[in-house]
């Protein structure tokens, strides 16, 4: 059985991009996990990026146990950036 942590959304405070270091992300990417009612637990793999730019990443977890067996399922980051100078463009 495949868990997925729900969707995560990221505001920037400024630049283009949300580094895969960062505490939020590393949470959502340790949310994920996986049993098999032969194997127990087993490891959930991700294709997740190094950075997460403006807009919506999508990122797939797969856990496969030790007969190849397999099953993955998707969970996304939606970063967005904030206007806080007001002037209707996202900071830059």
């Amino acid at each position: 059985v495949l868990s997925i942590p729900p969707s995560l959304d990221i505001n920037l405070s400024a630049g283009n991009s949300v580094p895969a270091s960062n505490n939020a992300i590393l949470n959502f990417l340790a949310g994920a996990s996986a049993t098999d009612n032969v194997d127990g637990t087993v490891t959930v793999l991700n294709n997740a990026p190094s950075e997460y730019g403006l807009g919506e990443t999508v990122v797939i977890f797969t856990a496969m146990d030790a007969a190849s067996n397999s099953t993955s399922g998707p969970a996304t980051v939606a970063v967005s950036s904030l206007d806080n100078d007001s002037d209707g463009m996202p900071n830059s």
